[in-house]
């Protein structure tokens, strides 16, 4: 352990929250790849990030999983965008936030109706099928990358 005057001990405290405000964007960048792989395990169970089935079809058998219509790649449009895997995928940190979702503009690879989708739309009977968003397992190991981040910088 460093010794150290009262004088120092006080000035590395004061420095604790500009460490701070350096670790965690860093750290929210590493979260990136779990948060992407935890929206694809929402579109391949289908359910939302708690685990929770999302509702059925009115009318079975158009043949594709829900959500997942192939596009000329092979994949569905609207996992690729969520997921990080195709266009329109929207990921950044800002400030002490990771934002993660689809961009709504088809003009740049976007998904205009994802949001609709993902929220539901009761005016048009549309149920909601959450796909953003992260379940637990996925929170805690965005916790521990950021623990580790924070641990690291003190």
């Amino acid at each position: 352990m460093k010794r150290q005057t009262i004088e120092q001990f006080a000035e590395d405290l004061n420095q604790i929250p500009s460490r701070i405000r350096d670790v965690i964007p860093q750290a929210l960048e590493k979260c990136k790849p779990i948060v992407d792989r935890g929206i694809f395990e929402n579109f391949v169970l289908q359910s939302n990030p708690d685990g929770v089935a999302w509702p059925t079809r009115k009318i079975e058998g158009d043949g594709h999983p829900l959500l997942v219509e192939t596009n000329t790649e092979g994949s569905g449009s609207l996992m690729a965008a969520a997921s990080g895997m195709g266009g329109g995928h929207v990921s950044r940190v800002e400030g002490n936030a990771l934002l993660t979702g689809v961009d709504k503009d088809g003009g740049i690879g976007g998904i205009p109706g994802a949001g609709v989708h993902n929220y539901g739309f009761q005016d048009r009977n549309i149920p909601q099928r959450e796909f953003l968003g992260l379940g637990e397992v996925d929170l805690v190991q965005c916790g521990e990358v950021i623990l580790d981040a924070l641990l690291e910088a003190f």
